[in-house]
């Protein structure tokens, strides 16, 4: 995660290109060959995804200062188990209810090759569109533009969805729900897992 939260598309500052070039670091000691399956794109082949996804233009960059990379499937999983851990967490922070056994907690990773607005489930794009954004600060910090999400709790805690931002790397879409046959429908699910090709 250290990594793929540092897979940016607008300029980086230094402090965070020496964070990024830490976080590689560590990855590449600790699972070569994961970094190795990372592949970089040609300009081309940018270009030509960034038209397809939309992406670009709506984060109001140039398509030329940008390079794609395409991640290992396995970064999904990674990142959707990190996920389902953070939405526990989430729900925890607005309920002040632990997530039961009998509860599902369920991830979607987002890349930032695609535009995260096309990617919520149909019957969570009506809420999220007024859902309350939540202020994340570190002492009088705001952090919103490397974390910020929106929530939304319903039935006093009978479900949470969550929206999550990572700036500009990546996007978690995070639903909890006391009952593991309320969680979103099987159809649903497989219209977003269909929906990925496993590049970012």
């Amino acid at each position: 995660m250290a990594v793929l939260v540092r897979m940016r598309v607008r300029a980086s500052t230094t402090e965070e290109d020496v964070e990024r070039r830490k976080a590689i670091a560590g990855l590449r000691a600790r699972y070569p060959d994961f970094l190795a399956n990372i592949e970089r794109m040609s300009r081309i082949e940018t270009r030509q995804r960034a038209d397809a996804a939309g992406r670009i233009d709506w984060l109001n960059v140039n398509v030329a200062d940008v390079v794609g990379v395409r991640i290992p499937l396995k970064a999904f999983a990674v990142a959707e188990h990190y996920g389902e851990k953070l939405g526990k967490a989430l729900h925890y922070l607005h309920t002040d209810q632990i997530l039961p056994a009998t509860g599902s907690a369920w991830a979607r990773f987002i890349p930032n090759s695609v535009d995260k607005k096309k990617e919520i489930p149909a019957e969570l794009t009506g809420p999220f569109a007024t859902a309350p954004v939540a202020s994340v600060r570190r002492g009088s910090t705001r952090l919103n533009d490397q974390f910020e999400y929106q929530f939304l709790i319903i039935e006093g805690g009978a479900a949470s969805c969550f929206l999550v931002s990572f700036g500009d790397s990546l996007t978690l879409i995070l639903v909890n729900t006391r009952e593991r046959d309320a969680a979103l429908s099987e159809a649903e699910r497989t219209r977003l897992s269909k929906s990925f090709s496993g590049e970012a």
